[in-house]
């Protein structure tokens, strides 16, 4: 297959592997998976299916290499598996549906992600890419500063009731 056609034809086959790889780990999946280290294989086996495009895309140094849906693909493997792949925990406080219907909504995630990749890239609303376009003069970051700390620091400031003390 050439680059061009893996470039196209990248997002459907990471759909296929996710969604491959989903089912395969949907049948082999334990019937007691809460032990340490139950989940390893399942876990494996989607990861390997959401990280097979963007791992074909870095052996073959594609032009799509640096692609968004790689980083995203790998962060899935990374946040929500990589955890379930080392065992390093037993899954006692979860039900067994629970862990399913979990390892079930990162795949589904993960090929909603694919389908996505599919697609072509929204434009930028205009007023963004004007807004994008100016320089900002240090009077407009002076009044900025401000502003962005009292949004960053909202959140901290709710949850002690505005207590400033706390």
């Amino acid at each position: 297959m050439d680059s061009a056609a893996r470039e196209k034809y990248g997002p459907l086959l990471g759909l296929a592997t996710t969604v491959l790889g989903l089912l395969t780990a949907l049948l082999i999946f334990p019937e007691a998976p809460s032990p340490q280290g139950a989940l390893i294989v399942p876990a494996s086996i989607l990861a390997l299916g959401i990280a097979f495009v963007p791992a074909m895309r870095a052996i073959t140094y594609s032009n799509t290499m640096m692609n968004a849906d790689n980083f995203i693909a790998v962060g899935y493997v990374g946040w929500l598996l990589l955890d379930l792949i080392q065992g390093a925990y037993d899954l006692s406080d979860a039900n067994d549906n629970s862990l399913r219907l979990a390892l079930i909504a990162v795949g589904v995630s993960a090929a909603s992600m694919w389908i996505g990749a599919m697609g072509r890239p929204w434009a930028l609303p205009q007023w963004l890419l004007n807004v994008a376009r100016n320089p900002l003069d240090s009077r407009a970051v002076e009044r900025l500063i401000p502003i962005c700390f009292f949004l960053g620091m909202l959140n901290y400031m709710y949850s002690v009731n505005f207590n400033l003390v706390e």
